[in-house]
């Protein structure tokens, strides 16, 4: 109870995804927050291809999340207790992301899961090099982001809970 509205920022990155409750857990997060303060959230978008491929590489790994789109997590935001400022996919096409839990599954054909996890690497360094030389970028979406980023202020007038 101590450190109730104690912060001018609370930042929970990889922290989320892991409660089922999405709406009450932002809740917990925000009571942290002074009024004014600020709430930064930062998931993995699972719900995207980086979240296919490690559904198909690891799938204890991607069970143990709850998975989010960029909706879901702005219906989330409670709008009593937060003003949400900005939600957005960051971070193009980086498949690269989960290649480690890819290599630790156990088992046979770990002769391909390294070849398949290289592959992924060797794609994104092109995917990059060809972003870089054309200044062409894959947009930030559902399908290619690597994450999803949110911003919320508790209003300055909401003083407890």
């Amino acid at each position: 109870d101590n450190l109730i509205e104690q912060f001018d920022m609370v930042c929970a990155f990889g922290v989320l995804e892991h409660f089922s409750d999405t709406t009450q857990t932002i809740s917990a997060f925000s009571r942290f927050l002074k009024p004014g303060g600020i709430l930064l959230i930062s998931i993995p978008n699972f719900a995207g291809l980086t979240g296919f491929i490690l559904k198909k590489g690891n799938r204890k790994l991607y069970d143990h999340h709850v998975i989010l789109t960029k909706k879901a997590l702005q219906n989330a935001v409670p709008g009593s207790v937060l003003k949400l400022i900005k939600c957005q996919y960051y971070v193009p096409f980086y498949l690269a992301l989960f290649l480690d839990f890819l290599n630790e599954k156990k088992g046979g054909l770990k002769a391909l899961k390294i070849i398949f996890s290289r592959g992924l690497s060797l794609l994104n360094k092109i995917i990059w090099w060809i972003e870089i030389k054309t200044g062409i970028q894959l947009p930030d979406s559902q399908l290619f982001s690597a994450g999803i980023f949110l911003t919320a202020e508790k209003p300055e007038n909401q003083k407890g809970d």
